[in-house]
């Protein structure tokens, strides 16, 4: 269970949703022939409030969901799993299914999964990036710690521009990929 930080308490339906978005990233970050478009729709969403980023949010009524941007940020920002944030693990995921783990044509659904964490604080979506490019050998053996530096920044630097976060995701993960059954 996801624990949640004390100015959030744990309210039933907060809990579930808790869950909920663990349980996405979780579908997100097994080998599948098809993509959990259901999981990355709700990994997807930009909830309404303050942007403090450049990532496009849908127009919504008054209230719809405004409540829920800061419960869900804190609930990502948490360890879930040793030292690695839920938000953190989003992102890997999604790295690892543009390394192969999905098809090629998943690109255009794993996209806003990723994007969709550059909606919070750009101190938080950058120490996510900078935590899910670790790693000896992630995304191959060759890659230098330079190259996760640049990756890093880059990702974090066109966060607001789809085509050029998209770009630097593919290259930083090898490009398109053809799958092997």
């Amino acid at each position: 269970m996801i624990l949640l930080g004390s100015s959030v308490g744990c309210s039933q339906p907060l809990c579930g949703l808790g869950l909920a978005l663990r349980a996405a990233v979780s579908l997100v970050a097994v080998p599948q022939h098809e993509p959990p478009v259901k999981a990355l729709a709700l990994l997807s969403e930009v909830w309404p409030g303050q942007q403090p980023s450049q990532v496009p949010v849908t127009p919504r009524p008054e209230g719809d969901g405004a409540c829920l941007r800061d419960p869900i940020r804190e609930l990502i920002e948490v360890p879930a799993i040793g030292s690695w944030s839920l938000g953190a693990l989003q992102l890997r995921a999604v790295m690892k299914a543009l390394l192969g783990q999905m098809p090629p044509s998943a690109l255009g659904v794993l996209m806003p999964a990723a994007r969709s964490l550059f909606q919070h604080p750009p101190t938080c979506a950058g120490a996510w990036t900078q935590l899910a490019a670790t790693g000896a050998g992630f995304p191959v053996p060759t890659t230098k710690d330079a190259a996760k530096a640049r990756f890093v920044q880059e990702l974090v630097d066109s966060h607001g521009d789809a085509q050029k976060f998209k770009n630097a995701m593919k290259k930083y993960c090898g490009g398109k990929k053809k799958r092997s059954e």
